[in-house]
């Protein structure tokens, strides 16, 4: 320090670096990483036409999954509980129609659901179906995949899921 309080030339330029250092990798960091998208609610999502998507006959679960069964199942037959061996043809689409899976054309997918293998959104949607049974699942980011997303940037993060379940299997 010289005798009247300020900094020798030799460090003058310090504060002001570092301050604009600073701001700079701030804003970089502002422009580069948005984050991932909001999460909006069920009554936000625009759902692609060809999925058939009507709230108003769907049940919505204390967990934020919506259902309904196109066709039930066998009433006389078990419903799917957590410890039941199941199998399944489903199909997976992102809400603007968008398919990213599917069984068709292959053997069922075969689970039990208590081992917790899957995304809890599509366990939950299969607990309760019977045997035939034919189920309309929207599944919320927190009970899909979430802010990470999936498959590489096919799921975006914070994406809704619709999957059409069919129980071939208990």
């Amino acid at each position: 320090m010289s005798a009247d309080g300020r900094a020798p030339a030799r460090f003058a330029w310090l504060p002001g670096a570092i301050g604009g250092m600073l701001a700079g990798v701030l804003l970089a960091g502002c422009e580069s990483n948005t984050g991932p998208p909001p999460v909006l609610s069920v009554h936000e999502v625009e759902f692609h036409e060809d999925l058939g998507v009507d709230l108003s006959v769907m049940e919505e679960r204390p967990s934020g999954l919506w259902l309904h069964d196109e066709v039930e199942g066998s009433a006389e037959g078990p419903e799917v509980e957590a410890a039941s061996h199941v199998g399944v043809h489903y199909t997976g689409w992102l809400p603007d129609g968008t398919q990213f899976d599917t069984s068709d054309g292959g053997p069922p997918l075969r689970f039990v659901p208590e081992e917790g293998r899957l995304i809890p959104g599509f366990i939950e949607g299969v607990m309760g179906m019977r045997l035939g049974g034919e189920r309309l699942i929207l599944i919320p980011p927190h009970l899909g995949y979430g802010e990470q997303g999936a498959g590489g940037g096919l799921i975006p993060p914070n994406s809704w899921l619709v999957f059409r379940i069919v129980l071939t299997e208990i």
